[in-house]
């Protein structure tokens, strides 16, 4: 069972109070390079390379 957006920062805030707005601007900033986040069963920074192909750089859980 994978996480929603909303529910994945909610954890992490409950875990690490403040980390979720650290996050969400990194995020926002990554996404100018053309990183978008994914998320499944945690956070996905990926990368699209080619035509159906993507970079996986790090997840967090």
């Amino acid at each position: 069972m994978g996480f929603a957006e909303d529910q994945f920062y909610e954890v992490l805030g409950r875990t690490a109070p403040g980390m979720p707005d650290l996050l969400k601007v990194f995020v926002e900033k990554a996404s100018a390079l053309g990183v978008y986040a994914e998320f499944l069963g945690g956070l996905n920074l990926k990368h699209p390379l080619a035509e159906r192909q993507s970079a996986k750089y790090g997840n967090s859980t």
